[in-house]
């Protein structure tokens, strides 16, 4: 997400604005697109392969719900705000692994974590273990820090949206900021079951704008070919 959604549109951004007509009322947008040298990828195939690529951890379900259609989009809905938001949470994990060198598994609710990976014959085990543990109980999903994090992950990302008019993505960091919400308050909470529908909404129409650029609209690449 960092390469994607930041670091190339740094590199190779290019400014500008983004007019949209509202009531009879125009509003110019100063917004950052990638290079003249991406162009050549925004061809038809891309997009099909993009959207059958994005589709493609859901056609299953979309096969078994299809004939109950409200059934099947407030189950993608939820899905998309619970799964797109592990994107943090997951990224801890991995970190956790590279400095301890032990896979780390966090169960949300469960306080007694699990972790495999080498044994360590040095002099410093005992000292490596308690800072692994001490690591451990400090990246639980139910921590403050955790959470904290996901917030200021997805604050960070939607900023870098505005800015580059990724309503897509936009979506997904909704998810990131709504999950230590939706997580702490539960999901039969009646806000919680409305704005859970947002990332999902946004993505949606990220890809529905996307869509009409090939029938002549001005082409907006959603997510600089990140997929979830």
């Amino acid at each position: 997400m960092i390469v994607a959604n930041l670091l190339l549109p740094f590199f190779f951004g290019v400014r500008q604005d983004l007019s949209l007509e509202v009531a009879g009322t125009t509003w110019v947008l100063p917004i950052y697109t990638l290079g003249e040298g991406f162009e050549p990828i925004y061809t038809i195939d891309f997009f099909v392969i993009t959207i059958l690529t994005f589709f493609a951890p859901v056609l299953c379900f979309i096969i078994a719900l299809w004939r109950t259609p409200l059934k099947l989009i407030r189950f993608i809905s939820h899905s998309t705000a619970l799964y797109a938001a592990l994107g943090p949470l997951s990224s801890i994990g991995v970190i956790s692994y590279m400095i301890s060198g032990k896979a780390l598994f966090l169960v949300t609710g469960d306080k007694n974590q699990a972790s495999s990976g080498p044994k360590s014959a040095s002099a410093n085990k005992s000292k490596l273990k308690s800072w692994y543990h001490s690591l451990v109980n400090k990246s639980h999903p139910d921590t403050f820090t955790v959470q904290a994090f996901e917030i200021t992950v997805g604050i960070i990302f939607a900023i870098a949206c505005l800015f580059m008019f990724q309503i897509s993505f936009f979506g997904l960091c909704l998810a990131f900021i709504f999950m230590p919400w939706m997580h702490r308050v539960g999901w039969e909470h009646r806000w919680v079951k409305a704005i859970a529908h947002l990332p999902y909404v946004f993505i949606m129409i990220g890809i529905l704008l996307a869509s009409m650029s090939l029938l002549g609209m001005q082409t907006m690449f959603f997510g600089y070919g990140f997929h979830f």
